[in-house]
């Protein structure tokens, strides 16, 4: 059974939201902020292992400033081996967090 996880007020500073395998069947994005958003997601639950703008993402989306996303995901899920961690950033693949308002709601 999925269980849902928000991640509310994303930036630079990574978010843990699952330790372990698992599979996410829903995403939602939504950036509340007046500017745009790269919201970038990892494969690991382990914080020390992301360096933001030289760790490659599992995945990554722009968010447009006032916009929100739902992510198309395959009936079956998204498999991550190790965990889900994710930060928010003002360019793709940055390392300048972005502002206080970008959330990211799965069901995992």
């Amino acid at each position: 059974m999925a269980v849902k996880v928000n991640l509310r007020n994303l930036s630079l500073t990574p978010v843990v939201m699952t330790v372990g395998p698992c599979t996410m069947y829903t995403l939602t994005l939504v950036n509340n902020t007046g500017a745009d958003a790269w919201v970038q997601i990892f494969d690991t639950a382990v914080l020390g292992s992301i360096v933001p703008s030289i760790t490659p993402p599992a995945y990554t989306r722009k968010i447009p400033a006032g916009q929100m996303a739902d992510i198309p995901l395959p009936p079956q899920g998204v498999f991550y081996s190790q965990g889900i961690t994710a930060i928010s950033t003002t360019a793709d693949m940055g390392n300048v967090g972005s502002a206080l308002g970008v959330h990211m709601y799965a069901s995992v």
